[in-house]
């Protein structure tokens, strides 16, 4: 009994011995048990990623590759390591990733997919078709732990300027400053504007100084203010002198300007002069201050003399002119 067990243990021993497949024998560069493992479609890239196992990518000779006899071009070959070994207890093959570009239009259907390279020719079944619908989101999963904090990322190009914001409310009324003008020239027998002021709406004291370059025998030097209502009214200036420098080289003028509000805006205030001599140079200034008489009130003064005395009275409201 023991001898008959020995013997059936050693026959059985055998048959699974022959059975057992061949270890891979390398050939130039191609192991025996080479075989298509995959043919993955890129429909974005048109192009067929085939993955054969037990062959490396050094071929000494090029690879023909078909579809169902139509050839397919190759664009690229490199070797990969399969993830996991497909008999349990052998190492994980080596393997060779070939991509090549699909027909265009790309065919529909399941088509056999060949390679072949020298003596070595397998197939391989491969379907192609358009991409089905998106299935359904699965649920989503549990929040995983909180990872370790990033480096400091580079500061960001600058934005794009934003749209124009709405206007603001009207502010409040601003103060009225003074307003200045100069000229320096000669003077010729017509009247000309020398200087000139724009005027807002309100009540200005105005004056105006026009000095001689030298004394001048037997010349003259008149000048006049007034403003864009005067003149499109016929009205008269607003000030006036005439001076000679040969007696005084310095003319002044001094006169009230009020600008109504509505009216013209900005009023114009001309510094008209005009002048005998066509050799002396002029220096003209002319100052518009804003001035609210309404601060002042009426003023009383005496002055006596042999008879009793005298009283005077004035109010530099109602003296307040065009």
């Amino acid at each position: 009994m023991k001898s008959r067990s020995f013997f059936g243990m050693l026959s059985l021993a055998a048959l699974l011995a022959l059975a057992a497949p061949a270890p891979a024998q390398q050939r130039g560069g191609v192991l025996n048990a080479a075989v298509i493992v995959s043919a993955i479609p890129d429909y974005g890239k048109n192009t067929l990623a085939i993955t054969i196992e037990n062959m490396r990518a050094s071929f000494k000779e090029t690879p023909v590759i078909d579809l169902d006899g139509s050839p397919l071009t190759v664009v690229s070959s490199h070797d990969v390591i399969l993830p996991s070994p497909r008999v349990k207890g052998r190492i994980a093959p080596e393997a060779v990733e070939i991509i090549v570009d699909l027909p265009r239009p790309i065919p529909v259907g399941t088509f056999q997919l060949t390679f072949a390279r020298g003596p070595l020719t397998i197939s391989f079944p491969t379907t192609l078709g358009a991409d089905g619908p998106a299935g359904v989101a699965g649920p989503a999963g549990p929040s995983g732990s909180a990872g370790a904090q990033g480096l400091q990322g580079n500061t960001g190009a600058n934005g794009s300027n934003g749209a124009q914001g709405p206007a603001g409310p009207q502010g409040p009324a601003g103060t009225l400053t003074g307003l200045g003008a100069s000229y320096s020239g000669g003077l010729t027998a017509n009247s000309q504007d020398i200087m000139n002021l724009p005027l807002a709406p309100a009540t200005y004291l105005v004056q105006a100084r026009l000095t001689a370059g030298a004394i001048g025998v037997n010349t003259f030097m008149d000048c006049e203010i007034i403003d864009d209502v005067a003149i499109a009214a016929g009205l008269p200036p607003q000030a006036a002198g005439i001076a000679s420098p040969q007696f005084s080289r310095t003319l002044f003028l001094m006169g009230t300007v009020t600008v109504a509000a509505g009216g013209t805006t900005p009023d114009q205030l001309h510094v008209r002069c005009s002048g005998n001599s066509t050799t002396l140079t002029y220096d003209g200034l002319v100052v518009a201050a804003p001035i609210d008489f309404s601060q002042f009130g009426t003023f009383v003064g005496k002055s006596a003399d042999s008879g009793g005395g005298v009283t005077v009275s004035w109010n530099l409201q109602s003296n307040v002119g065009h």
